[in-house]
């Protein structure tokens, strides 16, 4: 595959708009074949076949609810989990999600009438950490056995989530090896391109990010019509069995044929 001239922009992780700069990638075609880029185990069991609902967690049962080590390493990857399906928001209010087999999915970008592009809605890095640690000590209070939860602190990196719970007797801090801030930026770049010029090339992308980093970038667009729907994940992480993906939506302008129907 011929690498053309693309746009890739210094992601500013904790804001949501940033300037964009141009580089040319020159390569070949990374290992893995271009139905690789199309094959999602959670959405169908073959390239192209009907997908199948992704489900949204609902909270996996805790062996020891009186354990703190136990009730914050399940509670925090049930809920970073859940922030990845839902496109960045656990709670997301009326109006501003899509409802696509079972789950509610955020518009990243609002439709603008009559035009290609869409409108970015602001969704930043901190706004996660705090949409975490609000919903993980509720999670704590409600489920757990362990005292008094003072803080929950949450501390989002590429490839992992740092939790860390204070309660009235002890402190502790949790890695969540997943990597939603790593799916974020990618989420990040594609509504920027979205915003600007209504358009994004999936597999141009996945191609040239996952001969850059080494890591194969899985990023796959749906569409729900209206909107668009993005699901994007590094292939086998943290395991085959059970891919971290992070999934949003771009609202989409009804045909007027269907409005006045």
């Amino acid at each position: 595959m011929n690498f053309k001239k693309i746009l890739k922009e210094p992601i500013t992780r904790r804001g949501f708009f940033s300037v964009l700069g141009t580089f040319t990638i020159l390569g070949c075609m990374p290992r893995g074949t271009e139905e690789d880029y199309y094959y999602y185990p959670n959405l169908g069991s073959t390239p192209g076949s009907t997908p199948r609902p992704i489900p949204t967690p609902s909270g996996t049962p805790i062996s020891d609810p009186s354990s703190l080590e136990i009730c914050a390493e399940t509670i925090a990857e049930d809920r970073i989990r859940q922030i990845g399906y839902q496109g960045g928001h656990l709670n997301p209010g009326p109006d501003t999600y899509l409802e696509y087999l079972g789950n509610r999915v955020s518009y990243r970008c609002y439709n603008v009438t009559g035009k290609p592009y869409c409108s970015g809605r602001v969704l930043s890095i901190t706004d996660m950490e705090e949409d975490l640690g609000i919903n993980i000590k509720n999670d704590l209070i409600a489920k757990c056995s362990i005292g008094e939860v003072i803080n929950v602190g949450v501390d989002i990196k590429q490839d992992e989530t740092l939790v860390t719970i204070a309660t009235r007797s002890s402190t502790i801090s949790k890695s969540i090896e997943l990597p939603l801030g790593r799916l974020y930026d990618v989420s990040h770049y594609i509504v920027n391109s979205e915003a600007r010029t209504g358009e994004f090339d999936t597999l141009e992308y996945s191609l040239t990010q996952t001969q850059i980093t080494g890591m194969p970038y899985i990023v796959q667009k749906l569409q729900p019509y209206p909107d668009k729907l993005y699901l994007c994940k590094i292939k086998d992480v943290p395991n085959p069995d059970n891919e971290f993906i992070f999934q949003f939506a771009i609202q989409g302008e009804p045909r007027s044929s269907d409005i006045l129907n």
